[in-house]
């Protein structure tokens, strides 16, 4: 009944109605433990054309072959087989940083540098990543102050920030 797990998943999970947000990176991690009685091959395709990385996780007698077909590739990475389920704590380092770094977001900005800095004031400008930037988000904390400020910015690389009143 692998196949219908994952028919299941392409059918009722990944849909905004259940919480997918806009522009996540959509993972999906497939704990079998024998060989389907059912059709695997095109329901894991119909997943992964859909947008949908598959990690493929076999137990005890989990078919090797069935595994690979599942999995996204490269194999190396979306594909594990442990010989008992008491194994599964064997792979949870390997399989998180992989997680980890298929969700990694684009790269941060860089080389923040401050200017203009007053007693209430300051800029702050960056080296924006590599892509496409929709907004910005700077959280700062001015010295004389206690409370966390955040502006959410749509562009360009740079913000002046001061302080709105003494009270801060």
């Amino acid at each position: 009944m692998t196949g219908m797990a994952l028919n299941h998943i392409l059918q009722y999970n990944f849909k905004p109605n259940v919480g997918l947000r806009p522009d996540s990176h959509k993972i999906s991690i497939l704990i079998t433990d024998g060989k389907s009685q059912d059709e695997v091959i095109l329901a894991s395709q119909n997943l992964r054309d859909s947008g949908i990385e598959l990690y493929a996780i076999g137990v005890k007698n989990a078919d090797e072959y069935e595994l690979r077909s599942i999995a996204s590739d490269p194999d190396d990475i979306h594909m594990y087989n442990v010989y008992d389920f008491q194994f599964l704590v064997d792979i949870i380092d390997k399989l998180s940083v992989n997680l980890c770094n298929s969700v990694k977001g684009s790269e941060a900005p860089t080389n923040l540098v401050t200017s203009e800095v007053t007693q209430s004031s300051f800029r702050a400008t960056w080296t924006p990543p590599n892509g496409t930037v929709e907004k910005y988000d700077v959280t700062y904390m001015m010295t004389a102050g206690e409370r966390i400020e955040k502006v959410r910015l749509n562009s360009p690389p740079h913000v002046s920030l001061k302080q709105e009143n003494e009270s801060f």
